[in-house]
């Protein structure tokens, strides 16, 4: 017969495997299983992309079928890399309680690569592998421009490096705009196609920091790669004018928009601060533009949508014809935007507040907080980004 310190150790044992149980149960876990043929018995590490860099967390290995699994602590959203010595990487955004499934194959590098499971993974996934496609293009393209003495011929491989690096760029800026409340925008960002070439390191590009910057602080307000982002952002603003940034007007007061007071098509004055509404898409064109349908389209499907949200549009005609302006706007069917008409243009006020270089031309502004959020914003996007600010 046990004795009653015997069935207390045993108790006491008993309430420490529970506890230990209990412990782990409550983790905060997500769970990844790999399945890479031609990797087998090959190691893996497991890195953390942290704000302030690179965490490694494990070497694990793919056993004799190439297969990997791992689990991971996840508190919050996290970057992770799974990074094979072999040149391959798997770029990871995990959430609590995913349960991610991924096969591919391998021959040096990682291909037809499918994540199951996790959204934002796939999209990550897609991103860098385009990135890495981009970089291997340039490189290519490089090194043909060093190995040629030929001048027209550099001349041509100079043509293509740029035209690759502006499809990349409108692919980059697209997947932003598609995913503005996806932590997924933030690595988008960041792209290098270069040592120290970043895809957005242009002064305009400053735009798409703040509409990410404002789009995810209010879905993820205490994320750790926000709040750096968010310094990051102000940290350029303290060494850039907002204005040279976000919109290339000429002498504005960084805090006020510059007004406009354009007569409408009954001669009325109508002011563009004084709207009553608190996002106003101001749109310059000409009557002779063709793209001109496409835009008002686009413009007439926003404004449907969201005029009774807040939303507004000043529609600003440049040109010296009063009857032509009059007939597009109603062949158009745009009578409902705030029509003005600028006839002094390219000498007109118009021109010199808001820095009208050509046309069509553009701005979103938030006359709330008297800033601009975005020039020349593709109306055909506008839908998603409006979407993001008028909830």
């Amino acid at each position: 017969m046990e004795t009653k310190k015997h069935v207390l150790i045993r108790l006491i044992g008993l309430l420490t495997i529970l506890l230990t149980a209990f412990s782990c149960s409550n983790k905060e876990t997500a769970k990844v299983s790999v399945q890479i043929n031609g990797l087998e018995n090959n190691p893996a590490i497991i890195q953390e992309q942290r704000v302030n860099g690179i965490k490694i967390l494990d070497t694990v290995f793919f056993n004799s079928k190439g297969k990997l699994k791992y689990t991971f602590e996840v508190k919050q959203p996290t970057f992770y890399n799974v990074i094979i010595p072999s040149g391959s990487d798997i770029f990871l955004l995990l959430y609590p309680d995913d349960n991610i499934k991924i096969t591919g194959e391998s021959d040096g590098r990682i291909s037809n690569l499918h994540i199951q499971g996790s959204e934002e993974s796939a999209k990550l996934s897609l991103l860098y592998d385009s990135l890495y496609k981009t970089r291997e293009l340039l490189k290519g393209l490089r090194d043909d421009f060093n190995a040629s003495t030929d001048e027209s011929e550099r001349n041509n491989i100079v043509k293509e490096y740029t035209k690759t690096e502006e499809s990349y760029k409108r692919y980059s800026t697209q997947f932003v705009l598609d995913n503005l409340s996806s932590l997924t925008s933030i690595a988008a960002l960041y792209q290098e196609v270069g040592p120290n070439e970043f895809v957005f390191g242009r002064r305009r590009d400053m735009q798409f920091f703040k509409l990410v910057s404002d789009t995810l602080t209010k879905y993820y307000p205490k994320h750790r790669h926000v709040l750096a982002l968010n310094r990051n952002f102000s940290s350029m603003m303290e060494n850039i004018q907002f204005q040279r940034i976000m919109s290339e007007v000429e002498n504005i007061e960084e805090t006020r928009l510059p007004e406009l007071k354009l007569p409408d098509m009954n001669s009325n004055i109508k002011a563009l601060t004084k709207l009553n509404s608190r996002y106003v898409f101001l749109n310059f064109y000409t009557h002779n533009d063709p793209s001109n349908s496409e835009i008002f389209k686009s413009l007439n499907s926003s404004f449907r949508k969201y005029a009774p949200k807040g939303f507004n549009i000043y529609n600003v005609y440049l040109g010296k014809s009063v009857n032509a302006w009059k007939k597009t706007v109603n062949f158009e069917e745009i009578n409902s935007f705030v029509n003005v008409a600028d006839t002094a243009f390219p000498y007109s006020q118009s021109r010199i507040a808001y820095n009208v270089q050509m046309v069509p031309s553009n701005y979103l502004i938030d006359l709330e907080e008297e800033k601009i959020l975005v020039k020349d914003l593709n109306p055909a996007d506008l839908n998603k980004v409006l979407a993001e600010l008028i909830k």
